[in-house]
């Protein structure tokens, strides 16, 4: 390989990238890759020819317009890459033939196909029905049995040993690969829309595979085909292997989460009725009778002796309040309003499964001498 030639093919390859990243831009939107000029998408400035060289000027840019200072997708910097790094690979392959010509040719295309597909989910149909057509026509001037023989070596054996036939039979293979490649995809993709009921590819895939099968052949389409429908099938099981275990890994934790409240839950609803029975019993044996409820508020007795500050947990989901009341006021029952179940008892102290509504209306009726009165939450 020699160095002049292959820097040249390399730069060769870098204008072609630069070129393919015009091709993928405007063919998706039906614009021409000819005229107009290159210009800035967010500041229309037209971009000059020194800021247009490949590879180069991106590295000198930083990525960035030079006028509105817009960020660059480096996108642009890996085809154009890319694209002399592939240039160059069939050159040292294949030396300086028409070999070279060929697969630099369908380098060219699979890469601008590839990318398009990846950003618009299209396929042009500007790049692979003259990709097919250019297929054809290298048939004739490189037999598509030779990329089969280096690679696979056995795999190709002509009938014929004439030139005229060998052409001809190349030309022949060439449109049966176009053919099986195209009928393989259309086939799958029918299938698939009996199946599921939606597509799941379109005409452009058969497109493509038409093309690949020209530039290739039959057998080494039908290898293409085989290797990648293992790959295909090995990243499918792949993505659905780390999707299974990204989903269980969450279950796992809002089960593990969901067991921590549950146990917290319990520690604190312990906490909760264990501090009320015990401050019940020391408060009844002491004979002060103070009123506490499990969510914030004061409860007063008007025109009594009995008094208190509510105590507890103001948003507890599910609280108990111990009511006790000092003196000789003697709880015939409490109620707040369609918010809490009724629950009376004899004596001064009694439990009231309350919800976490506040802001309402509470009444405690008491009996004493004097008619009854009423203890409203501040």
């Amino acid at each position: 390989m020699e160095p002049v030639i292959a820097s040249a093919i390399f730069l060769f390859g870098l204008a072609f990238g630069s070129f393919l990243n015009v091709c993928i831009y405007r063919l998706p939107l039906g614009l021409s890759v000819v005229t107009p000029r290159s210009a800035c998408p967010k500041c229309s400035h037209p971009i000059a020819f020194y800021d247009n060289l490949p590879l180069l000027s991106w590295l000198i840019l930083g990525g960035r317009c030079r006028y509105c200072k817009t960020r660059i997708s480096p996108r642009y910097l890996m085809i154009e890459l890319l694209t002399g790094l592939l240039f160059l690979a069939c050159y040292s392959y294949f030396g300086l033939t028409l070999s070279t010509l060929k697969y630099c040719t369908l380098a060219f295309l699979l890469l601008g196909l590839i990318f398009t597909d990846a950003e618009t989910k299209l396929l042009p149909d500007k790049l692979t029905l003259p990709g097919l057509a250019l297929g054809v026509v290298f048939s004739l001037l490189v037999p598509v049995n030779d990329l089969a023989a280096q690679f696979l070596p056995g795999l190709v054996n002509l009938p014929f040993s004439g030139d005229l036939s060998i052409r001809m039979m190349s030309l022949l293979d060439s449109l049966l690969g176009a053919a099986v490649g195209a009928s393989f995809i259309y086939g799958a993709g029918a299938i698939y829309l009996r199946w599921r009921g939606n597509e799941g590819m379109g005409f452009g895939d058969v497109k493509l595979m038409a093309m690949v099968g020209a530039f290739l052949g039959i057998k080494l389409t039908i290898f293409t085909i085989f290797t990648a429908s293992l790959a295909g099938s090995f990243f499918g099981l792949s993505t659905v292997f780390i999707v299974w275990l990204k989903r269980t890994h969450r279950y796992m934790k809002r089960l593990a989460n969901a067991q921590a409240a549950r146990r917290r839950g319990w520690q604190s609803a312990q906490v909760v009725w264990s501090t009320a029975i015990t401050r019940c019993l020391l408060e009844s044996f002491s004979g002060a009778w103070p009123s506490s409820l499990s969510f914030s508020a004061t409860v007063s007795c008007t025109g009594m002796e009995g008094s208190g500050e509510v105590t507890g947990k103001p948003n507890s989901a599910a609280g108990v309040a111990c009511v006790l009341l000092r003196g000789d006021c003697v709880p015939a029952g409490f109620a707040v309003h369609s918010h809490a179940e009724e629950n009376h008892c004899r004596g001064a102290r009694f439990f009231l499964r309350s919800r976490a509504d506040i802001g309402y209306v509470a009444a405690a009726s008491l009996q004493h001498g004097d008619p009854a009165t009423e203890a409203t939450e501040a």
